[in-house]
């Protein structure tokens, strides 16, 4: 088109005026039209752009829009419009001597698509929006979807793409065409449509479709596809292939560590730290860390386990021993009698159990003070573990409580040279803060001849232990069955005291007291009697022991007091001198409210003190002599007599009698 239009004002430069150039134009009309393929030619001046010359076929009401533009704004304007078929009109601003035009160049638009098409190497197709009812009825659904393709106004190439184009047509609407791109697999081929009608560029009533054979570009794409996967499975199995050499090292660092804890956990600390040992390395991991993080935290667990250890050591033994003297106590005297019981009961064998008690102990605590004490405790638990054979277990229950198992012993005879050998070596004198000391002991022994109840063997050795002291204490008892049935009425006693006193089943006996040398009544002794249930009666000899071995001698002293007052009441009525006698036991001399019950209840009756006669028998003043001498004042000051009775039974000497009051 440039060229014609070139050629164009060539001829209107070399004319004189417009009138000629239009002639030379006629004239050269068939030229043009034969060599540009122009089907019109108008030349619209700018003084009569209405009335434009016409060579060719008149497309005045086609491209007189176009033409007027070209003329105002002096530029180069293109269009296309379509009758029967499609044109191209370039409307070119070309200057004059005289003025300027607009030449307007009309040539089919097939001539172009066929040249697109070929430098695109695409197919085109035209087709009539207009004339094409097919379109409109396929939208409602009132036509088929293949009609558009009968009404398809150009198409390059029709001969091969015919049937491509029907095939199109039955795959696919057309209004699907041309709202979007669609692409088709036909005839082993690959096919993409779109509409190549635009805002800026439409031909009125027409739609353009462009058809692609995009066939290599998608078997490229699939190559470059599979390519591309190819490549990324590459990069992946080589990025795998780098991950693991990278941490398998580590990996294989870790589960060595990890098998490892297992040893910990059986405190094997030592074998730990040699599979654990890190290498010097220029750079320190994250896994070389981890080894040295375990490698204190090793540190730390021994350091605890020992410590736990030797807490658990420590308190084992403080568990099992007596903490002054260092022997076993009462949780190891279980603890050894279950293994002897055990042991006996698989291989039968004699063996027997021992308890022991240092005699007046308590004096030596309350005269000498406690430091004293221990310090005799100590010396008795060592001569204790010296006297035992190595077979022996000797434990202190607490206080001044000693237990002792004689462990495979061959017969009766064993038994007394160990208990000889034990009584031989704690009668040394012992020295404790300057006073020299004699240590006696009471002793219990039960012999067993096979397995028997802790609780038994425990029971039947304080029982032999309590014979002995009933004995006359500085001895031992082996354990008979008589000795369980006075344990027995002893535990009767103990249980029934308090029910008898309050049920008034003690009674009082008055022993009468005469003047040796005139004869004469003097007075009487009030002496203790248990009529039990008010049927049997139970002797002094036999419940005195047992009571005074608790507080319930004193609540019973008192009653006595109280009571031989009462009595001496009523014998005031026949002969107002006569005396009572009472006899106190040594658990009394520490009861402070003796001596004011006795002060109330003689000045309530208005009987004179002096009449009241206080008896302490020699072994109330031997078990604490200095308390005694401190009481008997205290009795004498306030009035009462004072007597000892059974003088001279026991242990005691003339000497006594100086140093009492």
């Amino acid at each position: 088109m440039v060229v014609f239009t070139e050629q164009i004002a060539t001829i209107q430069q070399n004319t004189a005026d417009f009138n000629t150039f239009i002639q030379i134009l006629d004239d050269s009309w068939p030229d043009l039209e034969l060599l540009g393929n122009l089907t019109s030619i108008q030349i619209y001046s700018s003084e009569q752009p209405n009335k434009p010359d016409t060579f060719g076929f008149d497309a005045q009401n086609h491209v007189s829009r176009l033409a007027l533009k070209t003329l105002e704004n002096m530029t180069l304007e293109q269009d296309i419009f379509c009758i029967s078929e499609c044109f191209l009109a370039t409307s070119v601003p070309m200057f004059r001597k005289d003025g300027f035009s607009a030449v307007v160049l009309v040539k089919p638009f097939t001539e172009l698509i066929v040249a697109m098409a070929r430098l695109n190497e695409v197919e085109i197709i035209l087709i009539p929006i207009q004339a094409n009812t097919s379109i409109i009825n396929s939208q409602s659904g009132n036509s088929s979807n293949s009609d558009w393709v009968n009404n398809v106004s150009t198409l390059t190439n029709a001969e091969k793409f015919r049937p491509v184009l029907n095939a199109i047509a039955q795959r696919v609407d057309l209004s699907v065409i041309l709202n979007s791109n669609v692409t088709l697999n036909l005839f082993e081929a690959h096919y993409q449509l779109w509409n190549l009608t635009s805002d800026t560029w439409s031909i009125p009533n027409y739609r353009l479709l462009i058809v692609d054979d995009v066939t290599n570009s998608v078997a490229n794409a699939n190559r470059h596809k599979v390519d591309m996967i190819v490549v990324v499975l590459i990069g992946i199995l080589v990025f795998a292939i780098v991950v693991v050499l990278l941490t398998i090292s580590p990996i294989k660092s870790v589960q060595h560590l990890i098998g490892q804890y297992p040893l910990i956990a059986m405190h094997q600390f030592d074998e730990v730290r040699k599979e654990i040992t890190r290498p010097n390395v220029h750079y320190v991991d994250e896994v070389d860390i981890l080894y040295d993080e375990t490698n204190e935290l090793v540190d730390r667990l021994q350091r605890l386990n020992e410590d736990l250890y030797n807490k658990s050591k420590e308190l084992e033994h403080k568990a099992m021993h007596d903490e002054l003297t260092q022997l076993g106590n009462r949780n190891t005297l279980t603890l050894e009698l279950n293994k002897i019981i055990k042991t006996t009961e698989r291989n039968p064998r004699m063996w027997g159990l021992v308890y022991l008690d240092l005699d007046n102990f308590k004096q030596i605590n309350d005269n000498l003070g406690h430091d004293a004490g221990d310090q005799l405790l100590k010396v008795a638990a060592n001569r204790l573990s010296d006297s035992l054979r190595l077979t022996d277990v000797v434990c202190r229950l607490g206080g001044d409580e000693f237990t002792v198992i004689l462990n495979e012993l061959s017969n009766r005879d064993d038994i007394e040279l160990v208990m000889n050998k034990i009584f031989h070596l704690l009668k040394q004198p012992v020295m404790v803060n300057g006073h020299e000391l004699s240590v006696q002991v009471s002793a219990g022994v039960y012999i067993s001849h096979g397995p028997v109840e802790i609780e038994k063997i425990m029971r039947c050795a304080d029982i032999a232990l309590y014979a002995a002291k009933d004995a006359g204490r500085n001895c031992y008892q082996l354990f008979d069955e008589k000795m369980s049935h006075l344990a027995e009425r002893k535990f009767l006693i103990e249980k029934e005291f308090e029910t008898s006193l309050e049920n008034d089943e003690f009674k009082l006996a008055l022993q009468p007291q005469t003047d040796c040398a005139t004869g004469e009544l003097v007075g009487f002794e009030a002496l203790i009697r248990w009529h039990y249930h008010h049927k049997d009666w139970i002797f002094p000899d036999d419940f005195i022991p047992v009571l005074e071995e608790s507080d319930r001698i004193v609540k019973l002293g008192q009653w006595v007091a109280k009571n031989a007052v009462l009595e001496l009441v009523q014998l005031s009525k026949f002969k107002s001198d006569l005396k009572m006698a009472i006899n106190l036991s040594a658990r009394q001399l520490f009861d402070d409210d003796l001596l004011p019950m006795l002060n109330d209840v003689c000045e309530e009756y208005d009987i004179a003190k002096e009449r009241i006669e206080l008896e302490l028998t020699e072994t109330v003043l031997i078990d604490d002599i200095k308390h005694a001498q401190i009481w008997m004042e205290s009795a004498q000051k306030q009035g009462y007599r004072v007597a000892i009775d059974d003088f001279g039974t026991g242990y005691s000497s003339l000497s006594y009698i100086s140093s009492l009051p």
